[in-house]
């Protein structure tokens, strides 16, 4: 005999329709806990399952200390078992592209109390976004964002992530690189043959310009 399913089910597939059907729109400020706790009639735990659904279901983002918000289809969302680093690298170039930071990212302790993280993470996330060319450094400290004109195609980008937050086999060296030459160019350098080594994008030896 089965089970009733759980009470968060319903509710965030209720919501996901909501979402499918244009009633939230890309970027709009879903209900707080307390609010679905309140709508629905459920323990604001429940309510928290919900909207970790909506995420775990790529239709919704959470911004620390803001609430969630509908996801668009411009970039993708790693999942949880995704390094925090990529999760903060990809955050911030959603909010780049939807116009959040139009010339300067945030102080790096501003992100490390935003994310609730170590200095070394958001390091490594500003790194991510240096080398892909969402942002270049302006002065001491500071990165800015460069023009939509200079900034990684989406195929690019989504392929960045996908390598960055695949697991690393030991002894594998297969791996995207900047090319040498400073040209913005992504160049695969193949490693040691391995079954489970990094799909290559897009086709081994190959290099893709923006």
């Amino acid at each position: 005999m089965l089970g009733r399913p759980s009470k968060y089910v319903p509710i965030a597939d209720l919501l996901a329709g909501a979402i499918r059907s244009g009633e939230w729109a890309a970027g709009d400020r879903l209900p707080s806990c307390s609010q679905l706790s309140q709508d629905y009639g459920i323990s604001v735990s429940t309510a928290v399952r919900v909207l970790k659904e909506l995420c775990r279901r790529r239709l919704a983002y959470k911004v620390r200390g803001r609430g969630h918000y509908v996801l668009g289809d411009e970039l993708p969302w790693p999942d949880d078992s995704t390094p925090l680093y990529v999760r903060i690298a990809h955050e911030v170039a959603l909010r780049v592209q939807k116009g959040s930071y139009p010339v300067l990212l945030p102080m790096s302790k501003e992100l490390q109390a935003e994310f609730g993280t170590c200095r070394t993470t958001v390091v490594k996330a500003s790194r991510v976004l240096r080398e892909a060319g969402w942002v270049r450094l302006a002065r001491p400290k500071r990165l800015a964002v460069v023009p939509e004109s200079d900034r990684p195609g989406q195929e690019q980008w989504e392929a960045l992530l996908r390598e960055l937050a695949r697991p690393k086999e030991v002894g594998n060296g297969n791996r995207w690189r900047r090319s040498p030459a400073g040209d913005r160019r992504w160049v695969w350098q193949p490693g040691k043959e391995s079954s489970q080594g990094p799909e290559p994008w897009p086709d081994k030896g190959q290099v893709r310009l923006d």
